[in-house]
Formats: C-alpha cells, sequence, structure tokens
C-alpha cells in the first residue's frame, strides 16, 4: 500500500518521505509530502495511474474529455529541495514508534512529529513529560545548531495549551485527561521558553474552536 502510494504521489509532483512503528504494526506513524512538480494538463496519452484515479477520481479538461498531466518543476524549487532526511530524535526507546521525521531544507529544518498520548489512564505521562519532550526540545536545539537556521516542529503535539485550546474549557475531568494535565501543559511552555513561538495562538491570540489540540 505505501510502496503503491509513494508511486502515486510521485506521479502527481510529490516527494514523500515515512517514518512507520516497528515496535507494533499500525500502532503510530508519521509521513511528509512535499510538492517539488506542478501539473501541467496535457491530453492523456497512456493509462498510467493518477492520485485522482487511485481515489476514483476522473479529471476533465476544458474541452470535457479526461486528461491527465505533464510534471514541470516548481519555481522554488531549490528553496524547499532536500538537503537531509532523518528520521526519528536519534534515540531508541522513542524511535521504535516512528514519531518523528526531520527534513533539512536549505532555509529551514522541519519536523513531522506524532507525539506520545500519555494514555486514558496516564501511564505514559513521566515517560511523555520527562523523556520525550526534554528529548524533543533537546534534537531541536541541536539542529539549529549545528545548522544555523530556524527549525519548526509540526504535527499531532497532543497537548492542549491554553484554555482556548479546548471547547470545553473549565470541565472536571481535563485536568485528568491525555493531553490537558498541568505535567503536559507545563513541559510544552518549558519548550516555547526556550526561544520558540506557537505559531498559530501567536497569530490568532484569541481564537477559539480550531482544534488546536492536536
Amino acid at each position: 500500500k505505501k510502496l503503491g502510494l509513494r508511486r502515486l504521489l510521485k506521479n502527481e509532483g510529490y516527494e514523500s518521505h515515512w517514518s512507520c512503528s516497528t515496535a507494533k504494526s499500525g500502532y503510530a506513524g508519521t509521513a511528509i509530502f512535499i510538492r517539488t512538480h506542478e501539473k501541467v494538463d496535457v491530453k492523456e496519452k497512456d493509462g498510467m495511474g493518477s492520485l485522482d484515479s487511485f481515489l476514483g477520481i476522473k479529471s476533465k479538461n476544458d474541452e470535457g474529455s479526461e486528461s491527465s498531466y505533464s510534471l514541470v518543476p516548481l519555481k522554488n524549487e531549490q528553496f524547499i529541495s532536500t538537503e537531509e532526511v532523518q528520521i526519528g530524535l536519534g534515540k531508541s526507546k522513542h524511535d521504535k514508534e516512528g514519531r518523528a521525521i526531520t527534513i533539512h531544507f536549505p532555509a529551514f529544518s522541519l519536523t513531522a512529529l506524532y507525539v506520545p498520548n500519555s494514555g486514558q489512564k496516564l501511564e505514559r505521562l513521566d515517560y511523555r513529560t520527562k523523556e520525550w519532550d526534554v528529548d524533543l526540545l533537546t534534537y531541536m536545539q541541536e539542529i539549529e545548531s549545528r545548522r544555523g537556521v530556524p527549525v519548526i516542529w509540526l504535527g499531532d503535539l497532543n497537548v492542549a495549551h491554553k484554555r482556548l485550546d479546548v471547547y470545553n474549557d473549565g470541565a472536571k475531568h481535563l485536568l485528568k485527561q491525555a493531553g490537558c494535565t498541568l505535567a503536559e501543559k507545563e513541559s510544552f511552555s518549558r519548550q516555547l521558553e526556550a526561544g520558540y513561538v506557537d505559531a498559530f495562538r501567536a497569530l490568532h491570540p484569541n481564537a477559539e474552536g480550531q482544534y488546536t489540540y492536536w
């Protein structure tokens, strides 16, 4: 399935990178798709599948006939060219779950994350806040220091840092719910205090109902 999707994404002009859990099949994983080419509509010449056809969508050109595309490099291809790909945080205790991919671009480094959930009974809370979060911050700081460019991390961060990040602020169960505990909020605050910015909250300080929990 992954290989088939990788081929289809390539046909659509995307570079793809994957990290899958080796600890448990289907348990967790991350992926990054980078658009490197744009599609130029041309008459369909062969039966090569596209992402649209994979999803059951038939593309039409202006005359109403089915069409396919040729791929042309984006004008900013040099800016988004992949210089290096790193899988994981460089620690086996974390990396077996496939929760991180970093792409180093010329002007910045970007890390896609699926941060561990602390569990329904908060059984992974200490691991999440005292190990994963600490090692993640160290990892990002090391990249920034080594490359001398800005770093960005995003994805499912599994934390509701502020009251506006949940729809039911004040509910009694929240402080005992994974992602909403005081320990997780404080851990995320320490990451920001190290010199980083919650980009969404900085741009939209009063926004609510935007599912920023995730």
